[in-house]
């Protein structure tokens, strides 16, 4: 299990960081300065910033560091140098992100997820029901965003209960 898990992240690592320009990251780190990655709070991004840290410091002998933040506040640290990795970000989302790439203050390279499929999703009772729990289909035509404005009263928002809630994402996110 060990080695699978030490071969996987060498894997990742170098696909990785050879895209990212190895050659920099070692001056970087020759200079002594800690190479500061974003913080990220969803898994597959702490996934990639831990095997990316790992790599710089077991197999350059940089000194790593991470700083907490959300999506924005990283993307105006990476564009300012207060960091220098954010392993995985929805580019081209944000305004913040199109500002600092339009400037040459940041790339994109790579991507750490090919052939993800982005959407909105219901619990499948909301369609369909669920016998066993005794639950009756609440939106059973919901086939796409069009056809909410007939299901409100489902998605009502407690706060303001002649309007729908929508969640498009966590607070914070880029994506928000």
């Amino acid at each position: 299990m060990t080695i699978t898990k030490a071969l996987l992240t060498t894997t990742l690592s170098l696909g990785l960081l050879a895209s990212a320009g190895v050659s920099q990251a070692a001056s970087w780190c020759e200079s002594g300065k800690p190479v500061k990655f974003a913080g990220l709070n969803w898994e597959s991004g702490m996934l990639l910033t831990e095997v990316m840290q790992f790599v710089l410091k077991n197999g350059y002998g940089c000194d790593t560091d991470s700083l907490p933040g959300n999506s924005i506040s990283m993307e105006n640290a990476l564009s300012s140098n207060d960091i220098q990795v954010f392993a995985e970000e929805w580019v081209g989302r944000s305004e913040v992100w199109n500002k600092a790439a339009a400037a040459g203050k940041v790339v994109g390279v790579g991507s750490p997820v090919v052939g993800a499929v982005e959407g909105w999703y219901v619990p499948r009772y909301v369609i369909e029901g669920d016998a066993k729990r005794k639950l009756e289909a609440k939106a059973p035509n919901l086939k796409s965003i069009a056809d909410l404005g007939q299901y409100a009263q489902v998605f009502k928002d407690p706060e303001e209960p002649d309007k729908g809630r929508f969640y498009n994402c966590p607070a914070g996110w880029t994506c928000e």
